[in-house]
């Protein structure tokens, strides 16, 4: 004969806490977490559209990933948000990485193509932006080892 379950009691102050707007709250910290990222990529690139804004930051971090070898390139997704980590993530062959497109043509034509064919200079302002927000968001030595694994050319570029 099977046990009965048994389940907390609805309504408590616990169970009442814990829900949130979208039921977990880990979910709303990420949605919350990467609108603000968001918000602050088209803060710093004068656009209005987070579409726009969610296929820059995807193509310059995919980019960004593939440049690095594989033990750098978790190291940085640790550190992103649940969501934005889901995007980094996506089609990710580490065995294909990293890259030998090691150009600054190289890096804007992969974030182009990458982020649903953005025009160049409009893939190199977002670079610039998103770089500026890992430095602003993240832990300042995971970005530092990051930047020294990309091109110096690059680097420059991206510091702007």
């Amino acid at each position: 004969m099977a046990m009965p379950i048994t389940l907390p009691a609805t309504g408590s102050s616990k169970t009442t806490n814990a829900m949130s707007e979208q039921g977990l709250p880990i979910i709303d910290r990420t949605v919350q977490e990467t609108n603000r990222w968001l918000n602050a990529l088209m803060e710093d690139t004068g656009q209005s559209d987070k579409t726009f804004a969610l296929a820059g930051l995807r193509g310059v971090l995919v980019t960004l990933r593939d440049t690095m070898p594989v033990d750098l390139a978790t190291n940085l997704g640790d550190q992103l948000p649940l969501l934005v980590r889901g995007l980094y993530y996506e089609n990710y062959v580490p065995a294909k990485t990293p890259n030998r497109e090691r150009t600054i043509d190289d890096w804007t034509a992969s974030v182009v193509a990458a982020s649903d064919n953005l025009d160049r200079d409009t893939a190199m302002a977002l670079s610039r932006a998103v770089y500026a927000l890992l430095r602003r968001e993240l832990d300042a030595n995971i970005v530092d080892k990051v930047s020294d694994a990309i091109p110096a050319d690059l680097r420059v570029e991206l510091m702007g």
